[in-house]
């Protein structure tokens, strides 16, 4: 991992955030499906749904809960899991109701772009050129301002001054 975050090319910190913003307000959404799975005994609504229609016997879980009396309770439950479906989990979070770490760190994957292997060769190269360009600069700028006039950048490159003669004056 620590050698894909040295590619990482590019970070949308802004969608990461309106994202997570939005996760944030679906806890309580999460919290509350939680509470009514913990009141049915079970993990999961499928697990609700078997629970009930194999106390009734029926094939259709809504009516297994109107059998019982939790009709309410089941609405409510295909409700919230209507709101958080493809969105946030109840295994997302922490016992103390906080988004799990690496929940968020999945998240921040999702909004992270990475060099290619040939983008990542190319940015070494280029990381290369730029330090062997600096250090050229600092030996050219440590040189007396006498002997600087004799050269100047043209172009991105260092030539000869034509009017280096017009300095001896």
């Amino acid at each position: 991992m620590s050698n894909k975050k040295n590619r990482l090319k590019s970070f949308n910190e802004h969608l990461y955030n309106v994202k997570l913003q939005e996760l944030q307000k679906l806890i309580p959404t999460a919290v509350e499906l939680k509470e009514l799975l913990k009141n049915f005994k079970a993990e999961s609504v499928s697990e609700v749904e078997f629970k009930l229609n194999e106390k009734t016997g029926f094939k259709n879980a809504e009516m297994s809960a109107k059998a019982m009396a939790q009709d309410k309770q089941y609405s409510r439950l295909i409700e919230l899991e209507g709101i958080l479906k493809g969105k946030l989990s109840i295994h997302n979070l922490t016992p103390l109701n906080e988004l799990k770490s690496s929940f968020k760190e999945q998240l921040k994957e999702n909004f992270s772009t990475y060099y290619t292997e040939d983008e990542f060769k190319a940015v070494q190269e280029l990381e290369k050129i730029k330090r062997d360009y600096n250090n050229a600069m600092n030996k050219y700028l440590k040189l007396p301002v006498e002997i600087q006039r004799l050269y100047s950048l043209n172009g991105g490159y260092l030539v000869k001054n034509p009017f280096a003669s017009l300095f001896n004056l």
